[in-house]
């Protein structure tokens, strides 16, 4: 297990808790789900109809209902919703085609389940054991999970089976281990429940006994690292984002084997204490066996032209049941029938679609369901859209990096509603305006309907130098918008943080961008990371949490109003706050953002075995507040010791822990 030290966090996040706004039907998604077209659709929370639809216009399109259940995996990071405007006066306006498909959106649906808690239904007594609250951050449980290591922007999924109260039995979290599956002994995912311990605050919390109890459990655990037909494992490791199934039945990832041949793994999981090989012809069966196939059971399906796949974790689309993916030698990949019926496949009609000539390691994709586009970038520093339904590339931005390799790393931030992608360039060419100096961490805006073959270069503003040395050393990754943007109407307010400067080393800073009237982007601000030595920043991606207890946060256009609006973010070797410093150790950061300039609000101090990244991305859980039948606020995370190839240019397999934290 690897050390932690926790400082004391006044932000209370036993009392982060955006639960529950459920749209849509009763119970878990069905194909038939999947036949609700253009027509008339009902929307409802947590199976009871509160809002009816009646001959919604032919365009607009019904996603599948949301059960009861909340998936929250990487893709909810990556594509967000700004307020589309009173539900009402949308539907008044009566051709308003862009709201109605954003609102018909089930993505936008689930987002609304975590930043607007008044909507979900009451709670019964007794409905979950009771959590005590504290002022005080304390370590739940901290697991070894592997030799191996992942991307240092893999997330955690996380699956509650209720969206009003948390069960110690069946809610789970799932972490893949970055090492070459063995036999049973060694998983290449692994997953927990119990999660919601009680060795901090008093209270019956999950597992037995009182304060102390051990959490959590191992709720399952496979190596999936087996051709199907053999009972030899061929050194497969996960080391990007898994992503769940609506029902939280399945899991979907991406694993490459020792040969650097990439496959998308179809797993259905059933609960075991112990680690089990998926080799046999009934647990590793064929495509055309899967979906009838008894749990726990995979399939897998190299992707075509047996490509290596390095920063591509897959995204999955609940609309059409598919799943994109992109892979190392620049092609774009569709599948068919992932999680709900049909035989699972590679689509071959137009894809895999080559991007371009010089597109090499295609970072994560993001399928935007209102103009049926995938965008995604390349280390080269291109941004990419894909037309959907037929592959054909729509339009590529100019290269904006200056060297290859030193590109797009991370997934785009999409705001499906407000129509604005943004990418994240750690080597900026130099641009006429906004980035015009070369060599800086650069965000991009383009517009969702940019056009052009190689020569749109959007808006742009700098955020630091980028970087230096061996290509990729210092990764910029993803930021996130503040409560006050997604309260604005279409992204007209509010500010973007992400952490920047990550080629200079003890300089690296958190920089806040606002965003104008305009929805553009403003000059950027930076907080420098106070530094204890000459060392880079290497941060996580940034997450952002709002809490307003069990009401929705609210913004007036420049400030959060009602609630407290928290970003976090993992860094290395910081003099903040009571983090360790020195070689190896890191914070794991919050800072309150609610009125626009970040305030530095508190730490949790970790150590790790390098000087590299110390995390990979955080998810933070939602909960009722203390003081009723619900459950707790949790932070998960992993912590990765070590270096690879992928981090920071080192050798070595290094090793992984997972990590919970509760209030």
């Amino acid at each position: 297990m690897s050390y932690l030290a926790f400082g004391s966090f006044s932000s209370r996040i036993s009392q982060l808790n955006q639960v529950s706004r459920c749209c849509g039907g009763n119970g878990i998604t069905t194909p038939q789900s999947q036949a609700i077209r253009r027509g008339s659709v009902a929307l409802a929370f947590a199976g009871v109809a509160l809002l009816a639809v009646a001959s919604l216009p032919a365009f607009a399109q019904a996603g599948p209902p949301v059960t009861t259940g909340r998936p929250t995996d990487w893709t909810h990071h990556h594509l967000v919703f700004s307020g589309p405007g009173p539900a009402a006066d949308e539907r008044a306006k009566g051709n308003d085609f862009h709201s109605q498909d954003v609102r018909n959106s089930t993505r936008y649906a689930l987002q609304q389940m975590r930043r607007d808690p008044s909507r979900r239904p009451s709670v019964s007594p007794g409905s979950g054991p009771r959590v005590d609250s504290t002022s005080t951050m304390h370590k739940d449980w901290s697991e070894n999970l592997s030799t191996g290591l992942v991307n240092p922007n893999t997330f955690p999924a996380k699956y509650s089976f209720n969206t009003n109260a948390y069960s110690c039995a069946s809610d789970y979290v799932v972490y893949p281990t970055g090492a070459s599956g063995s036999g049973t002994t060694q998983a290449t995912i692994f997953a927990y429940h119990e999660l919601y311990g009680t060795s901090g605050p008093s209270g019956t919390g999950c597992g037995t006994g009182t304060s102390g109890s051990a959490v959590p459990k191992a709720y399952w655990a496979y190596n999936t690292a087996y051709p199907q037909g053999s009972t030899t494992a061929d050194g497969s490791k996960i080391t990007t984002s898994p992503v769940l199934s609506l029902a939280g039945d399945q899991v979907a990832f991406i694993q490459v084997n020792s040969s650097n041949v990439a496959s998308l793994v179809l797993l259905k999981w059933a609960t075991s204490t112990s680690v089990v090989a998926l080799d046999t012809t009934t647990t590793n069966v064929t495509v055309t066996n899967y979906r009838a196939c008894t749990a726990p059971c995979m399939t897998r399906i190299t992707l075509n032209g047996s490509p290596n796949d390095t920063w591509s974790a897959p995204f999955y689309e609940y609309y059409d049941d598919v799943l994109y993916v992109g892979d190392n030698s620049g092609k774009l990949h569709k599948f068919s029938n992932i999680f709900l019926s049909g035989t699972p496949a590679e689509t071959t009609s137009g894809y895999p679609v080559t991007l371009s000539t010089t597109a090499t390691d295609i970072a994560s994709p993001i399928y935007d369901y209102t103009t049926g586009k995938v965008f995604a970038g390349s280390a080269n520093g291109v941004l990419y859209a894909v037309t959907g339904s037929t592959g054909a590339v729509a339009a590529y931005s100019k290269t904006l990096t200056g060297t290859p390799l030193y590109g797009i790393y991370d997934a785009p931030l999409v705001d499906s509603n407000a129509g604005k992608v943004y990418v994240f360039v750690e080597d900026t060419v130099a641009q006429t305006s906004g980035c015009k100096t070369a060599g800086y961490n650069c965000v991009y805006q383009f517009a969702t309907s940019f056009t052009g073959s190689g020569t749109a270069v959007g808006t742009s503003e700098p955020v630091g130098t980028g970087s230096s040395g061996t290509a990729g050393h210092h990764y910029f990754f993803s930021g996130a918008f503040d409560n006050i943007y997604y309260s604005s109407n279409s992204g007209t307010a509010g500010n973007l943080y992400v952490v920047g400067n990550t080629g200079t080393a003890a300089a690296g800073s958190l920089y806040r961008i606002p965003i104008s009237s305009s929805g553009a982007m403003g000059t950027p601000a930076a907080t420098v990371i106070e530094r204890a030595s000459n060392m880079y920043v290497y941060p996580s991606p940034v997450t952002e949490f709002c809490n307003n207890g069990t009401s929705a946060c609210a913004a007036s256009g420049t400030a959060t109003t009602a609630g407290t609006d928290y970003i976090f973010f993992s860094a290395e070797d910081v003099s903040l706050g009571g983090c360790q410093q020195g070689t190896g150790n890191g914070c794991v950061l919050s800072y309150i953002v609610s009125s626009g300039a970040p305030v530095y609000s508190n730490y949790l101090s970790y150590s790790h075995n390098s000087n590299c990244f110390g995390t990979g991305g955080i998810v933070i859980d939602n909960a009722i507040p203390a003081g009723t039948e619900a459950g707790a606020s949790q932070v998960y995370f992993m912590i990765l010791n070590g270096s690879t190839a992928n981090l920071c240019g080192g050798t070595g397999n290094g090793s992984l822990s997972g990590i919970q934290l509760a209030q």
